[in-house]
């Protein structure tokens, strides 16, 4: 991201907040996006190739208050374009500062995060006088395998990741038809989906307005908020279990915290869940893998534990029965 983007960012950010610029420190999440984040508002900056119409559909979905319950909603009701003209310009949003998950695994409130999950589902799809985005999740997987394949095309694969590559290609190619349909199969259900959830992207407000609301969870991050198949919510936790990523209590909860809930991706109980969630807990199981081959490429180093793990798992994908 251009030094100028960054830097207007974090003017923006500080006159949101009211807080001298150099209180507003510029942060870089794992995925690669910017933030700049003052003491109570953050601005984030979009990636580049962002569509600003699909964006500001975001925005204004997740301001509408019957939302609210469970979606962060932005401080500003548009996108706003900072930096140069051109190419060095971007889109960037701003929110207010949420406290994040903790870092202590053994704390994720699993089945709060089902619950709230289940919330957003449930949410009628507001009338906003225009089409709304179709989530998100598919074009994220596709995206993903996108970057691998370009940064394998610049050469820079060591000959000990090239395996690796080609395991989570084939799993890709093999994935089933349902994976590359934003708007979901027929007979599923059609609702609001936030469309990249994991557990970065939830937390608690940090300067609430009405009393409870600090012990209140909500979604934040809307780049892939739209409508579609709410199942595919669920298929980062359900790949990571069933790559033995995430223990059985866990998605135990998790899935319990949702069905409690009422969640419509999932049957009721006592039905097995797992036939709703297979085929796209397997399209996280590669997102999640083509992700972390990438940035072992990137890093010239070898692939971490958990993810030669999720590697091994793509190898078994295609005929894989759990």
């Amino acid at each position: 991201m251009s030094d100028d983007v960054l830097a207007a960012a974090r003017q923006l950010a500080a006159e949101a907040d009211g807080v001298p610029v150099e209180r507003v420190r510029l942060l870089e999440t794992l995925s690669g996006t910017w933030i700049a984040r003052g003491d109570r508002v953050v601005v984030k900056v979009h990636p580049t190739g962002t569509d600003p119409r699909a964006l500001a559909a975001r925005l204004r979905l997740a301001a509408v208050p019957e939302l609210g319950d469970c979606v962060l909603a932005p401080l500003r009701p548009d996108p706003v374009r900072v930096g140069a003209a051109g190419s060095t310009g971007a889109w960037v949003t701003v929110w207010p500062r949420v406290e994040p998950l903790p870092q202590d695994v053994a704390a994720v409130p699993w089945a709060e995060a089902g619950a709230l999950l289940a919330r957003l589902h449930l949410i009628g799809v507001p009338d906003l006088g225009e089409r709304l985005p179709a989530q998100g999740s598919v074009a994220r997987v596709r995206a993903s395998l996108d970057r691998l394949a370009a940064v394998v095309g610049t050469g820079l694969a060591p000959a000990g990741l090239e395996p690796a590559v080609r395991i989570v290609q084939d799993a890709a190619r093999r994935l089933p038809a349902e994976c590359w349909t934003a708007a979901g199969v027929a007979g599923r259900p059609r609702t609001i989906v936030h469309g990249d959830w994991h557990l970065g992207q939830f937390g608690r407000v940090l300067d609430p307005v009405a009393p409870g609301e600090a012990d209140r969870w909500r979604l934040i991050d809307v780049d892939d908020l739209g409508l579609g198949d709410p199942v595919w919510d669920l298929a980062r936790p359900a790949g990571f279990w069933a790559a033995g990523l995430m223990p059985d209590a866990d998605w135990g909860e998790f899935v319990h915290g949702y069905r409690s809930a009422g969640g419509p991706a999932l049957p009721p109980v006592p039905v097995d869940p797992w036939p709703a969630v297979d085929a796209v807990a397997r399209a996280g199981i590669v997102l999640a893998a083509a992700g972390a081959v990438r940035r072992a490429i990137v890093r010239a180093g070898p692939l971490e534990e958990a993810d030669a793990r999720l590697v091994e798992i793509c190898g078994r994908l295609p005929d894989a029965s759990w």
